[in-house]
């Protein structure tokens, strides 16, 4: 009868399971019944945690080897190839790590990957290795980048470091792009190196959003692919845009050279304005919500720009002569070079062959 929880005689199907005369119960016939029945006090639990019955996600387990047949011990005991899970030998020889494999799904806060690199120094075979050259670089006056990836807008950024650790101009640089991508709450991701370990606490403790510090294993770089992948694709702009300013110039700019500076700086942002991601838009376009309008000249060419303070006089001259470097992303103003250092303007002018 409706409003009651109806019972029907066990049907031919499953005699063989329940005895003749068994009840099998159906499902509530009205609201008031399933209420009571989902507000039923259950042992063991505190009241106000019956959902804890509902919600479970369950443990990923490693999956263990087969167990091999007698013929196929036999034949693997010859030569150990190929390799196989199954035989101590193997595993102790042959086995690697396990692979990194990417989430299916879609992590709820952007990952703010970062990590150092060298210009101009040769990659070590090993840590050990790497550590060397890199000391050596330093001693020699080179001085690392800081790059840093977005995997929300997929966006690089480089930023020209005096050394490892805490810088507080970078850091207040860092802290100025994170402010502008727009989040509240970020996953800051790196190795375990004590120094970008050290530059990551003191970043989140200077931002006014929430962040999460995460590191890759020890000695597994490679957890954090996301930032090698972005290096790869900075290093090779960077190599560009120093050739082709070389190939104008007549001569070779050294690592340790000012302009390198700018270059490092540059490049990250045409990759951010002109790299087109899977989506269709660069990640400037999804930051900013609209492509940029920015109209600049070849890096380390000589342009006209107008200065910002205006003609303070009637005989002042209305454009003035500097170099290009660059673009701000934030106010969208051109960096230009000139005698006294550099300065940011709206409106520049390219100068005739």
């Amino acid at each position: 009868p409706r409003g009651r929880w109806s019972f029907q005689q066990a049907g031919p199907l499953s005699r063989r399971t329940f005895a003749q005369g068994d009840l099998l119960p159906l499902r509530p016939s009205n609201e008031e019944d399933s209420e009571k029945r989902e507000n039923s006090e259950v042992p063991g639990l505190p009241e106000g945690d019956d959902e804890l019955l509902d919600e479970c996600k369950p443990v990923k387990v490693l999956r263990g080897p087969t167990r091999p047949t007698k013929l196929e011990l036999e034949e693997h005991e010859h030569s150990h190839i190929p390799f196989r899970s199954w035989c101590p030998h193997c595993m102790r020889g042959k086995s690697k790590a396990s692979g990194h494999r990417s989430s299916s799904g879609t992590r709820e806060k952007p990952i703010i990957s970062i990590d150092y690199a060298f210009l101009g120094v040769s990659k070590g075979t090993s840590r050990e290795d790497r550590i060397k050259l890199e000391s050596e670089a330093v001693a020699a006056g080179h001085t690392p980048t800081l790059v840093m990836f977005d995997s929300e807008s997929r966006g690089i950024y480089a930023y020209a470091a005096t050394r490892k650790g805490y810088d507080e101009r970078l850091c207040r640089q860092v802290v100025n792009d994170l402010d502008n991508l727009g989040y509240k709450d970020v996953v800051l991701k790196s190795d375990q190196e004590p120094a970008i370990v050290n530059l990551m606490e003191i970043i989140k403790a200077n931002w006014n959003g929430n962040a999460a510090l995460e590191n890759s294993p020890v000695r597994e770089s490679e957890s954090n692919g996301a930032v090698e992948r972005a290096i790869q694709t900075w290093e090779g702009q960077v190599r560009t845009v120093k050739d082709a300013l070389e190939h104008r110039l007549g001569c070779m700019i050294p690592p340790d050279h000012p302009v390198m500076t700018w270059i490092i700086d540059y490049s990250a942002a045409l990759l951010r304005r002109c790299l087109v991601t899977a989506d269709g838009r660069t990640p400037y376009e999804k930051v900013k919500g609209r492509a940029s309008r920015r109209s600049v000249a070849v890096f380390g060419e000589k342009v006209w720009y107008k200065p910002t303070h205006g003609r303070s006089k009637t005989l002042d001259y209305v454009l003035e002569e500097g170099i290009c470097l660059g673009v701000q992303d934030r106010s969208d103003e051109a960096l230009i070079g000139i005698a006294n250092g550099v300065v940011k303007c709206r409106d520049i002018r390219r100068q005739s062959e």
